[in-house]
């Protein structure tokens, strides 16, 4: 028997033979593809996704090929097994009756060939199915049915957008549908120090440099999509004091310095100069007592404790 599976009608085989396929035209830029295919009746029963990568809320045609003999009653079931909990709907094709079962869905629709569509799908969808086809005997067959979405345009993330000398940086491309993930670095290859993780959904600098500076940019794709972000760039930042950081210092260290020097005179006047000009003058010479000094190297030592403290 000869099935064209672009429409579906049987024709006669000139001479019985091995399995044969007939290689399909390419088409670039889209289009259909009527794809035939001969089969004898002893390799059992096939099934074909149509398109081959079905798209969500669009339709698929899981298309059943290699079918001999009048149909008697075929039944299409979720999942790998054929017991009653997994069953779509049963169909005989004489009477054109359809029995709903536990697993039927408004958007599936059956054809006489034995044939299941699903129109507008859901990501939900995707998983096995499973036909079962009566004839002179039984056959049935398991099909993988997945459901793609169309990437959108990605966009790169950060952990650090102001990254300074020696920091970790890690850049993410968050496409959750995306199957296949393109690192570049425009105008330029990456420096060393550079990895990956297993999905290539992020990259990681451990200690970012000059070296790392520049865009970047991540490619998706998946069978029915591929989408680019736009670059990223990445700029690392010195370490430099803050201006009014410093003129604060600048004040402290001044009041500081003051107050030091003045200490330093009064203890030097006191301890030198006061008795050598008391003694020029024939009066009795004294010294300032031990306590006052004392006083005065303690009243230093709060004012030094204080700014530095506050002087940061």
């Amino acid at each position: 028997m000869f099935y064209n599976l672009a429409t579906m009608n049987p024709g006669i085989l000139p001479t019985p033979g091995p399995w044969r396929r007939r290689a399909a035209p390419r088409i670039e830029g889209g289009g259909t593809v009527s794809l035939s295919v001969w089969m004898d009746g002893a390799h059992g029963i096939g099934v074909q996704l149509i398109p081959q990568y079905p798209v969500v809320s669009q339709s698929v045609t899981l298309s059943v090929t290699g079918v001999t003999g009048t149909i008697r009653q075929f039944d299409w079931y979720k999942g790998s097994s054929t017991n009653t909990n997994t069953q779509i709907f049963t169909v005989i094709p004489s009477t054109n009756s359809v029995t709903k079962g536990p697993q039927y869905f408004p958007r599936a629709s059956q054809f006489p060939n034995g044939s299941l569509q699903i129109s507008g799908l859901f990501l939900t969808d995707q998983g096995s199915y499973t036909v079962q086809i009566q004839t002179e005997s039984t056959v049935q067959a398991t099909v993988s049915l997945p459901v793609y979405v169309p990437l959108t345009k990605p966009v790169i993330g950060t952990n650090n957008p102001r990254p300074e000398k020696y920091e970790e940086v890690v850049l993410t491309c968050p496409e959750a549908n995306a199957e296949k993930i393109i690192w570049s670095r425009i105008a330029g290859s990456f420096p060393s120090g550079v990895t990956f993780n297993p999905s290539s959904r992020s990259m990681t600098i451990p200690r970012v440099t000059e070296s790392h500076a520049g865009q970047y940019q991540c490619e998706v794709e998946n069978p029915v999509s591929k989408n680019i972000s736009d670059p990223y760039t990445l700029t690392v930042y010195c370490v430099c004091a803050d201006p009014a950081g410093i003129l604060a210092g600048i004040i402290c260290g001044s009041i500081v310095g003051a107050v030091l020097i003045i200490c330093a005179t009064f203890l030097l006047y006191t301890r030198f100069i006061l008795p050598v000009r008391q003694v020029q003058r024939g009066k009795r010479t004294y010294y300032v007592k031990p306590a006052i000094q004392q006083r005065c190297i303690t009243y230093l030592a709060i004012i030094l404790t204080y700014f530095g403290h506050n002087c940061h």
